[in-house]
């Protein structure tokens, strides 16, 4: 019986073993024949190729005399250039300047496409381009491209213009469909009539609306949009007036030249902080998009935090009064807030609910512009290295750019200036909202009370007074007063006049990485490694006084030299992928594009640099780069960073002759051998491979200098004919002088133009001249016909005979009538005589004019 169950087991293992084998089989059949149907020659593979030599970029180019024409007209506050754009689904856009055309390829990561092959950790860009059908053509230069969160609504900015192109899924048929584009501003903000218009400093998309456009023009004005109501009128109106205080050294027109929205942090995501171009930052608080989507577990921490802030504050105060108007504000723009606010025992707001902010606006009060904000700095005293915090107002700078990112618990605002530096501060205390009482906002609404649009005058507060205060006071600085700000560093990325001169530092940050930052200037992109920040978690028991400065690594260098920059940046675009990983794509203005790998990591790759090959095409025949520049960039980077571990005098000590001494020695000699004598041979190859060449340059520089030395003796061989050419020429110049200074004194030259009257006067007499003196003439003719005519009839009446006294009378002429003819004929004579001696005057006059004009 036991047999039988055995052969019955058997047989039952036999046939799962076989259906293993056959699920096996098919599933391996499945992936021969998938693997086959992807290697096909007309797979996805096929149709892709790499970013850095794609067509597209070629559309780009005739943007560089923009920018040309930018750094002639020393325009330093204006938007910055960025022609490249990523809508976060696999689309990288690129605008075409010269045709005026959005173009756009699909990007994909190498190994996405397939799991082996030589293009393994890049990414790929289909072939062939597509190209973007607006439904109105732009008829502007188009300077800087964002997209919004979602990836579906892109801006177009130009110095003067704004325009958002709505774009289609990606599953629908874009090639065949119009994207519907609105015009921000339209002719009500943004007009042009005049030949003047409002100049557009910068432009970003809400970070918790897809609708709504932040806009910072050059009249002081910040505006909110919503693209979904309406796009040509603004749906919120701030008009910043700072502090009339300057800060000294600071000469120029203060003016807001840049703005960044808050983020993940309390009160930071309802700020908005602005930068003048003396380096001061204010900041706005609260502001809120209307129909903005917010996260109900952080609004419901918040009105906790503002409920706490009010329970601490005495009765009656400011400060109290400002606690209450922001719990009455959060109420009114979350009114949900309550309902969801009562859970059940044991559970709280999930992440995934969200808030809807409602229209609200104290009709009683406007926001305060709070700033400018303070610097406390680290002052070191005695030998021990222990310091204090001490408060001062910012250092005057001419700033240019602003960027706002939170890590953990700490706001980091950097600031770019235009010498080329960038300071990091971090926000030492919370950010609370802050209204002016008594100054009325205008108020938009429509029948049923529903607020449309809102403006108000923003007024600067009164800063806080300086305080010195230790490390431990740190966390508690500035209740109920404007919160300043700890200065963790000011980095100096060593630029070239030439550079900064070509365009403005852009900071932006990195999603994956928050404590990396990244710098785009016209020469590459540089980063930024925080270290070290004063309320995280990792840095919490580290002092102050130790803290480590902020790492920078350089990352893209389109001019090696540091010289000149031919081909300054035309923009730089940050692509995720779903590894984790970021990309970095830069295009220069000659349509070459660099692609940088960005680990999350904290390890930076090498830097990329371009321009090698087109800078010796420039120096061919002239100057040569030298030894480093002709040295691969692995070399001058010395050698391998490999860790060679220290001896400790812990234990038992170690003899040559023991095994463990010897094999000590030869992994240290290893260590040393891969380390430094394999990098010393590298260097010595290289530099002998470069022997000939070092020869060669040698030789050109001496043939050249021998050519100048024989062009010179030749120069000073005929230095005395050209001393007796000058000399000549001298002679010949002051004879010239002569003859001006004697044309100088003709009574021609210093004759004055007619005045008005004497223009008219002379037109009167010319009128004179050519129609009465015709009919004056006229006149005194028939006058001097008819008196002849009357003095014949006369005559022959008096010799003829006289029948009667009666008939001799009948013809007769009576005297009276005589004499008023002989009076009109004296008068018309006389106007003939004054008429002609006018003529005579006015010819007299006219040819004395032409005399002088001929001469």
């Amino acid at each position: 019986m036991r047999s039988d169950m055995q052969r019955v087991r058997s047989y039952s293992d036999d046939d799962s073993e076989e259906e293993e084998e056959e699920e096996e089989e098919r599933r391996g059949n499945e992936r021969k024949s998938a693997r086959k149907g992807y290697e096909q020659p007309n797979d996805r593979k096929s149709s892709y190729e790499k970013v850095e030599g794609h067509q597209i970029f070629k559309h780009a180019k005739v943007a560089s005399h923009v920018l040309q024409k930018d750094i002639l007209e020393g325009s330093r506050t204006r938007i910055s250039t960025n022609l490249i754009a990523h809508d976060t689904h696999g689309r990288l856009y690129v605008w075409d300047s010269e045709e005026k055309l959005l173009r756009f390829v699909e990007v994909q990561r190498s190994d996405f496409l397939h799991s082996f092959g030589d293009d393994s950790g890049t990414i790929l860009a289909t072939k062939d381009s597509k190209t973007v059908q607006l439904s109105s053509p732009v008829d502007f230069q188009v300077l800087h491209l964002a997209f919004n969160r979602t990836g579906r609504s892109l801006v177009l900015v130009g110095d003067g213009s704004l325009m958002v192109v709505n774009l289609l899924a990606p599953s629908s048929t874009s090639s065949s469909g119009v994207c519907r584009v609105q015009k921000v501003g339209a002719d009500r903000i943004f007009s042009r009539g005049n030949g003047q218009w409002l100049r557009i400093l910068q432009v970003a998309w809400h970070p918790y609306s897809d609708s709504h456009l932040g806009v910072l023009s050059s009249d002081g004005c910040f505006r909110l949009f919503d693209l979904s109501l309406n796009a040509e009128s603004a749906e919120q109106e701030y008009h910043l007036q700072p502090s009339s205080t300057k800060n000294p050294g600071f000469s120029s027109l203060v003016r807001a030249i840049s703005f960044s929205f808050g983020g993940e942090h309390l009160w930071d995501r309802f700020t908005v902080f602005v930068l003048y171009n003396d380096g001061s930052l204010y900041a706005l608080c609260p502001i809120v998009p209307f129909g903005g989507m917010f996260n109900a577990a952080a609004v419901e921490e918040l009105a906790k935090y503002a409920g706490q802030l009010g329970s601490m504050d005495s009765p009656g105060s400011t400060k109290s009064e400002s606690s209450s108007l922001a719990a009455a504000w959060l109420e009114a723009v979350f009114p949900g807030l309550n309902s969801l606010g009562h859970p059940l025992p044991g559970e709280s707001l999930g992440g995934s609910i969200v808030l809807k902010a409602h229209a609200y606006v104290p009709i009683h009060a406007s926001l305060l512009l709070q700033g400018p904000f303070a610097t406390l700095c680290r002052k070191t005293e005695g030998d021990d290295g222990n310091g204090y915090l001490e408060q001062t107002d910012c250092e005057p700078c001419h700033a240019v750019g602003l960027l706002y990112n939170v890590v953990g618990k700490d706001s980091i605002l950097a600031i770019s200036t235009q010498d080329g530096q960038v300071q990091l501060y971090v926000l030492a205390d919370e950010i609370e909202p802050n209204w002016s009482v008594g100054k009325l906002p205008r108020i938009l609404a429509d029948d049923k009370g529903h607020i449309l649009a809102v403006g108000m005058l923003v007024e600067a507060s009164k800063n806080a007074n300086s305080l010195d205060l230790h490390p431990e006071e740190l966390r508690g600085v500035c209740q109920g007063q404007l919160p300043p700000l700890l200065r963790l560093a000011f980095v100096d990325l060593a630029l070239q006049p030439a550079v900064l001169e070509a365009g403005p530092v852009v900071l932006f940050s990195d999603p994956v990485v928050p404590e990396r930052l990244y710098c785009q200037h016209p020469a590459g992109i540089d980063a930024i490694l925080l270290q070290w920040l004063p309320f995280s978690i990792q840095s919490a028991n580290k002092p102050c006084n130790g803290a480590p400065p902020p790492a920078v690594f350089p990352l893209l260098d389109i001019c090696p030299t540091g010289l000149t920059v031919p081909r300054p940046l035309l923009g730089a675009v940050l692509i995720l992928d779903s590894l984790g990983e970021s990309w970095i794509v830069a295009v220069t203005a000659n349509c070459e594009c660099a692609v940088v790998n960005m680990k999350p990591q904290i390890t930076l790759p090498e830097p990329l640099v371009l321009g090698e090959n087109l800078l010796e095409e420039q120096d061919r025949g002239t100057v040569e780069l030298g030894v480093f520049q002709m040295m691969s960039k692995e070399l001058l980077l010395g050698p391998k960073d490999i860790p060679i571990t220290q001896l400790t005098s812990m234990g038992a000590p170690l003899t040559v002759d023991s095994i463990e001494g010897r094999a000590l020695l030869h992994d240290q000699c290893k260590l040393l051998h891969e380390k430094y004598i394999e990098y010393a041979h590298r260097v010595y190859v290289e530099l002998t491979s470069h022997r000939s060449r070092l020869y060669e340059i040698v030789h050109e520089q001496t043939r050249q200098l021998k050519s100048a030395e024989s062009k010179l003796r030749q120069a000073q061989k005929e230095s005395a004919f050209l001393t007796s050419r000058l000399q000549q020429i001298m002679s010949k110049n002051r004879d010239l002088e002569q003859r001006v200074k004697r044309c100088c004194t003709l009574p021609g030259v210093s004759e004055k133009p007619l005045t008005a009257t004497e223009q008219e006067l002379k037109r009167q007499l010319d009128t004179m001249r050519f129609q009465d003196l015709d009919i004056y003439n006229t006149a005194v003719e028939t006058l001097s016909v008819r008196a002849e005519r009357l003095l014949s009839t006369q005559n022959a009446l008096a010799k003829m005979p006289s029948p009667g006294q009666r008939k001799s009378d009948r013809g007769r002429i009576p005297d009276s009538q005589m004499r008023r003819l002989k009076l009109a004929v004296d008068h018309l004579s006389h106007l003939v005589e004054d008429s002609t001696l006018k003529v005579k005057v006015i010819d007299d006059s006219v040819s004395h004019r032409e005399l002088l004009k001929d001469r």
